[in-house]
């Protein structure tokens, strides 16, 4: 398989499914099934390093049972129509959601960042929570996803610049700061919508601040 990831392609959209293998072939090897129990069996047999899935498979039940039943979930990239419900779906399951018409360089970000997401730094499962208030060096975030080694934050955009390479998260129910490094900078765009992502990982912290953090992933409600 050498160094390039492997990616599996699900959509039964057969043009739209085309542009994305080609768009994808670059710098991937690319997979292409159309299929619903194909796109199954692929994630089964291939073990990809990421999926990009219509919406009309990502939420599937059968689908996600294997993108995120094991101990380490396969990043998933949902592409779909512009949808609030949509998002909000992806994002209870840890995924990224590109809007069409599909933007190439949207969709290449997109696949980065999830791919610098699933990398093997995070070394336990990443869990998607309801939305919990955080502050980032004092910006108003909610935390979405958290997982032993780090988080995923959400920030309405227009409020400030992105946030600087190290910055300290605060969240009001772990009762304790962290530092944290972030990973990859996203956004996403919706009809009145518009915010920005941050993936951090914990760098530094005192001992008793990380067991506060681990201690609070164990025991957050997984999102549903």
């Amino acid at each position: 398989m050498g160094t390039r990831p492997h990616i599996v392609v699900a959509s039964p959209d057969r043009v739209e499914s085309e542009l994305l293998i080609e768009w994808l072939s670059d710098e991937h090897d690319a997979f292409l099934t159309r299929l619903l129990q194909g796109a199954v069996h692929q994630m089964q047999s291939r073990q990809p390093h990421l999926v990009v899935a219509d919406a009309r498979f990502a939420f599937d039940d059968a689908f996600l049972s294997v993108c995120r039943g094991g101990s380490f979930a396969t990043p998933l990239v949902v592409v779909g129509d512009p949808s609030r419900a949509s998002e909000a779906a992806a994002q209870r399951h840890g995924a990224f959601y590109v809007t069409r018409p599909i933007d190439r360089d949207m969709l290449m970000c997109s696949v980065a960042m999830a791919l610098a997401d699933g990398r093997p730094l995070r070394r336990s499962p990443r869990k998607a929570v309801a939305r919990f208030e955080a502050m980032a060096d004092g910006v108003p975030m909610s935390l979405l996803d958290v997982s032993n080694e780090g988080m995923r934050l959400e920030m309405s955009r227009g409020r400030r610049s992105p946030l600087p390479p190290f910055f300290t998260v605060r969240v009001p129910l772990v009762g304790t700061s962290l530092v944290v490094q972030r990973v990859w900078v996203g956004a996403a765009v919706l009809p009145a919508v518009a915010h920005t992502w941050f993936g951090g990982s914990l760098a530094e912290n005192a001992a008793r601040d990380v067991q506060k953090w681990r201690n609070f992933v164990d025991l957050v409600p997984r999102s549903t």
